[in-house]
């Protein structure tokens, strides 16, 4: 079962958090779990210039008292109803932003993080991307990041209707898939398990190297370890396998069965989290909002 008792926004005040900040509301709404709004002042100037709306353009720096008077403001602002404002907190810390988030969370119980891949522009990207990018790599706990994609909002305020669970059928993958087997139950939503075979990856198959028969006998090895994984969960649900690169397949196949979520494995270890090449791809090029866990 799903457990969700604290969900934590780090936010920077531009549009994309405030998008994450009601797509944390709905989420608290769901899971009777308090939110907290959490701004890092960071101690180099310059990031104070990627900051959506030039809050923090210039030589002025901010008070702790200013963030906390800019947060309180931005949570009356939020669509939210006002028994869940009064219970919202907000909190204001100094030093290198994913560091103390990562600190920030480690001391809440059942934590959830939900914050966008980036900003908008060029150098907000490089700014938020990074403290995304290593935010992941730390955090032990779910992280839900809003898809980037620049025609459409980064959140869908919506219950989750069809949900998608990435497997790459490595030692994570059961965590994983119990994961996506309870959020889905907690939302009576729709589950479909997709693993991208790597096999063909550097492989010359188009050119009549592999036969046909070949093909069919990797993938079926590819189905049957994705079935026996299944089985082991005790998971019915929509099985697709594919060849291909996971930020290639996976996206595809969301977008064919129009996933609202997709959930996707961490590599996690003594010394915290990771994330591999293919899944800070698979983020970035995920049609929807992905939670990795």
């Amino acid at each position: 079962m799903i457990e969700i008792k604290n969900i934590v926004v780090p936010y920077d005040f531009s549009k994309r958090c405030r998008a994450a900040a009601g797509h944390a509301v709905a989420l608290a709404q769901h899971f009777d779990a308090a939110i907290t709004l959490l701004h890092v002042i960071p101690y180099s100037s310059f990031e104070y210039a990627a900051f959506e709306g030039g809050f923090y353009v210039g030589s002025v720096w901010p008070s702790e008292q200013d963030v906390m008077a800019r947060l309180k403001k931005e949570i009356n602002e939020l669509p939210a109803p006002d028994e869940l404002k009064t219970g919202c907190k907000i909190m204001a810390l100094k030093g290198e932003p994913a560091l103390r988030i990562a600190e920030f969370v480690s001391r809440l119980d059942a934590p959830l993080v939900v914050m966008p891949t980036h900003g908008h522009g060029a150098f907000r990207r490089f700014i938020l991307g990074s403290v995304t990018t290593k935010t992941l790599h730390d955090l032990k706990c779910p992280v839900f990041t809003g898809a980037h994609l620049e025609d459409q909002p980064p959140f869908a305020v919506h219950k989750y209707e069809r949900i998608a669970c990435a497997v790459d059928l490595t030692a994570h993958s059961e965590h994983t898939l119990r994961f996506a087997v309870d959020f889905a139950k907690a939302w009576n939503a729709k589950l479909t398990v997709v693993h991208a075979s790597t096999w063909l990856i550097g492989a010359d198959a188009d050119n009549g190297m592999l036969s046909d028969a070949i093909r069919k006998r990797l993938l079926d090895t590819s189905k049957g370890e994705a079935v026996a994984l299944l089985r082991a969960v005790g998971c019915d649900a929509d099985l697709r396998v594919g060849f291909g690169r996971p930020e290639d397949f996976v996206p595809k196949t969301v977008r064919e069965v129009d996933a609202d979520m997709l959930i996707t494995g961490r590599r996690t270890g003594k010394d915290g989290g990771g994330l591999s090449s293919h899944g800070h791809d698979l983020i970035r090029s995920a049609p929807c909002p992905v939670l990795s866990v």
